[in-house]
């Protein structure tokens, strides 16, 4: 039911004032860390009480040290934030239905409860099957009559989590037991039904907008709960017993059908919800080279109690983006609730887009090889000794230096009110000497991982940087990859204080290695000629080997954290030599100039602000507003502006001023309200 290992750095580093995302814990991606023998500082008792049509009311206590319990407190009365936190994941395709929660003081306790409806459901004969996602690792302690008690204990950074789990089953049930390996409880039962005359079934469709070429390959991997494509519930309505429920989906012309999920019986009163994991075609998949509309199809059938079979289909559309094109949102955006919920695909994205074993990868990795070893004196093993793998990223860095690959802005993009990008593969960058901070620090992960070195990704509002694990020492050492300006060591130096200033607030560290051992797999792309890099005209010239000083960031690097906020980190910040990428300075024509957009709060209600100015003196605003109901609105306007004694001024084509104090840095622009309320924050999209 919830996940120690994340609970525990998630209160760890609350109680530190930030937030703790780490990796994808909260979206089911986990792996169970040894257990100490040390006493418990956090028990839990998970009580799941199973109706008779399959619905689960769970309650959920847990209790901690005081000071853990004081951080949670902090998040306020957002449990629906709280429960994402500690890993009941509600991005899944399960349903957490009434949920609220409770603190109580006197005891360090929490308290939370939800309805899941079609947590059981009846897979053949009378026997009834319970999925335990997230209880992987659990222990059976008893099973009998109606009634199974599981224990977990698990380790985290602040101690050891227990907490045990108890299924309530319908009270007639027997043969309750429970599987580890599937994680599933079985038992037998039979509802008492009396039959009416009315067969009926109540059919829906949640679904998707956007699909991702990018991450074709994992979809398909159920363990990955979030990355459902669409999902189907059916609710029999009537008052008679439906049978031989079973249900299907394809993405059609991209992929095959998925096979049928099914339901032996279906009561009157009962509910069940099948997902959808899309195969896609990966040809078709990687040939894409833009958006291009599709059709999600399913189709179900059932079987009326006289006999009759009822077959119907239903299609919905869909988007399906490029390989190089992301969101970085599962959530829509009246969902998003901060930094890290606005990038909850980067590590599945991130390590997908990071290519190994792209043949033009392999090709460079081996190059950069041999220049390492001519300037180090000797052959190298980047992966064997912290000088030889700081040797091979000095090669790289002079590599791509010396053979003029610019830092390029990003060009931004909205879907479906999502923030995305398009993302150069390492090969992409190579074939145009160009690329924005995220599309550098993809070719850093990928020319690393390709010599066996454990590169991560950080992600920080407007920019993102690499960062490689030392051998020996297990130590990040990052490096500030747009600066191709400089040296090796300026870019190390410019890192490291990135990647210092980044600990202390928010931030989303992608760890590489550890996403691809939970089974993330990128797209194959299109084997390449041997003399590729020959053929753009790539140079392989050695230089002499210069050793930077790292200067490892005080605390735990290797545990992302991250300050909630809703600040929508865009894109990079370029370092030179002449200048500081976060210095502010006065607004200007040439410096405002650009497309920029962030979300805010307006009225309670999470709000896009896009804001396009050119040098022509137009500007054009875009405000897209998403309600709680999960409604939105959107209007835009338009006129002249311009800067005059430090504020920015606009002159909409209906004759209103607008005249606002501004101070800008190369990635943000900062609108400031003369009534004192919190200033406008907007991330350089474009220009």
């Amino acid at each position: 039911m919830i996940r120690f290992t994340h609970f525990g750095r998630r209160i760890r580093s609350i109680a530190r004032n930030v937030s703790c995302f780490v990796l994808m814990m909260a979206s089911g991606f986990f792996s169970s860390a040894g257990i100490s023998a040390s006493e418990p500082v956090i028990t839990g008792r998970t009580t799941v009480r199973i109706s008779d049509v399959g619905v689960s009311d769970v309650n959920i206590s847990l209790k901690t040290q005081i000071n853990y319990y004081t951080a949670l407190k902090q998040m306020g009365g957002n449990f629906n934030l709280l429960a994402r936190q500690i890993g009941m994941d509600d991005r899944n395709w399960t349903n957490l239905n009434e949920l609220s929660g409770k603190f109580i003081d006197n005891n360090n306790e929490v308290k939370m409860t939800f309805q899941t409806p079609g947590a059981a459901r009846n897979v053949k004969g009378n026997q009834w099957v319970v999925r335990m996602f997230s209880a992987k690792g659990c222990q059976l302690v008893s099973a009998a009559g109606s009634h199974v008690t599981l224990m977990s204990a698990e380790s985290t950074d602040i101690g050891l989590g227990t907490m045990v789990i108890d299924i309530e089953l319908p009270e007639r049930a027997t043969n309750a037991n429970y599987d580890s390996q599937k994680s599933e409880i079985t038992y037998d039962f039979t509802p008492e039904v009396t039959n009416g005359t009315k067969p009926e079934l109540q059919f829906d469709v949640d679904h998707k907008s956007t699909l991702m070429s990018s991450i074709a390959k994992n979809y398909s991997n159920p363990t990955f709960n979030y990355l459902w494509a669409a999902r189907a519930t059916a609710v029999n309505t009537g008052d008679q017993v439906l049978s031989n429920y079973r249900v299907r989906f394809r993405v059609a012309e991209m992929g095959s059908w998925g096979s049928w999920q099914r339901v032996a019986k279906l009561y009157p009163g009962q509910t069940v919800v099948d997902p959808f994991f899309p195969i896609f075609d990966l040809e078709k998949m990687m040939a894409l080279n833009g958006a291009r509309p599709a059709v999600i199809e399913v189709e179900y059938e059932y079987l009326q109690p006289d006999g009759t079979k009822v077959e119907e289909s239903d299609s919905f559309p869909v988007q399906i983006l490029s390989r190089n094109e992301v969101i970085f949102s599962s959530l829509k955006p009246e969902e998003i609730t901060g930094f890290v919920d606005q990038f909850d695909y980067a590590p599945a994205l991130f390590t997908s887009m990071t290519t190994p074993a792209d043949p033009i990868v392999q090709q460079l990795a081996g190059r950069i090889n041999g220049m390492a070893a001519e300037s180090y004196g000797q052959s190298i093993a980047a992966s064997s000794s912290d000088d030889e793998c700081v040797a091979f990223m000095s090669a790289l860095h002079h590599f791509l230096q010396m053979n003029h690959v610019a830092y390029q802005s990003p060009p931004g993009m909205l879907t479906q009110g999502n923030q995305g990008q398009h993302i150069k593969y390492t090969r992409d960058v190579l074939r145009n000497r160009a690329g924005t901070c995220v599309d550098l620090a993809v070719t850093w992960s990928s020319v690393c991982e390709a010599v066996g070195l454990e590169p991560a990704i950080v992600l920080v509002p407007g920019h993102a940087f690499p960062a490689v694990k030392l051998p020996k020492s297990q130590q990040w050492l990052a490096i500030e990859s747009t600066m191709l300006n400089a040296t090796f060591k300026d870019a190390v130096t410019k890192g490291n204080e990135e990647l210092a200033e980044a600990l202390k607030g928010q931030h989303y560290l992608v760890d590489i290695t550890e996403v691809r051992k939970l089974g993330v797999l990128g797209l194959d792309l299109p084997n390449a000629s041997e003399d590729y890099l020959t053929n753009l005209g790539y140079s392989f010239v050695a230089q002499q080997f210069e050793q930077p000083q790292n200067e490892t960031p005080a605390g735990n690097a290797t545990e992302p954290i991250n300050q909630e906020n809703n600040q929508t980190p865009t894109e990079p910040a370029e370092q030179t030599e002449e200048g500081d990428a976060n210095a502010t300075t006065e607004p200007t024509i040439s410096n405002v100039t650009g497309k920029w957009g962030g979300y805010t709060t307006i009225e309670n209600n999470n709000t896009w602000i896009g804001l396009s100015v050119d040098s022509n003196g137009r500007f054009e605003f875009l405000v897209q507003t998403f309600f709680a109901d999960k409604s939105s609105s959107r209007s835009t306007f338009q006129g002249g502006w311009g800067v005059s004694d430090g504020h920015v001024v606009f002159e909409s084509d209906n004759g209103k001023t607008l005249s606002f104090p501004c101070e800008v840095t190369t990635n943000q622009l900062k609108l400031i309200n003369d009534d004192g309320s919190s200033p406008l924050l907007l991330d350089r999209i474009q220009g």
